[in-house]
């Protein structure tokens, strides 16, 4: 299969997706084909070589955020009453319909632009296959980060770890504030 008809068969997964995300009542359903929407987003970065930000989309965004999403829909308390009533449906209202369309028209007609002056003939002679290993990014990245960028990427997780310490405090206060209210 040709380059070009892969990434418009994973961009049609993403699109569809993602509209069914958008429209749809059920949060729990929504969820399920935001799977699909990220695992189409991590194949078009293994098409483009970039192996570190398929896994990195795979692990960080399917197994946290999407994972988190689906417990938090699924374990939330919800009364009796509402249980009866409806399962798990959002309501929503829109006002702008017609500037929304416009927009995602406008958008979508860039991106259809930009898709055009996309040099798939240079792309087409490359030999691409699934089942070689392919060069990876990983070590580049590895080594440039150790040793070029060492100060950086240190400054980012004392930053990283003093999130999460207030983080944890903002929780502990919130919860001794809950008892104390109680």
């Amino acid at each position: 299969m040709e380059l070009k008809y892969l990434f418009i068969l994973f961009s049609i997964l993403i699109i569809g997706s993602a509209l069914f995300v958008l429209f749809s009542k059920s949060v729990v359903y929504a969820a399920f084909m935001l799977f699909f929407t990220f695992m189409g987003v991590s194949a078009i970065f293994v098409m483009a070589n970039a192996d570190f930000l398929a896994v990195s989309q795979i692990m960080i965004y399917i197994g946290g955020i999407l994972v988190l999403l689906v417990f938090g829909v699924l374990l939330t308390n919800q009364s009796e009453k509402s249980k009866i009533n409806q399962v798990n449906t959002i309501q929503t209202s829109s006002y702008n319909r017609l500037l929304g369309g416009l927009i995602a028209i406008i958008l979508s007609a860039s991106l259809f632009f930009v898709f055009d002056k996309i040099p798939f003939a240079r792309l087409e002679g490359q030999h691409f296959d699934f089942f070689e290993a392919p060069k990876s990014t990983i070590q580049g990245l590895g080594m440039n980060l150790i040793v070029e960028n060492s100060i950086p990427l240190e400054a980012v997780g004392i930053l990283l770890i003093g999130a999460l310490i207030g983080a944890g405090f903002i929780a502990k206060s919130t919860l001794f504030e809950e008892k104390i209210q109680k």
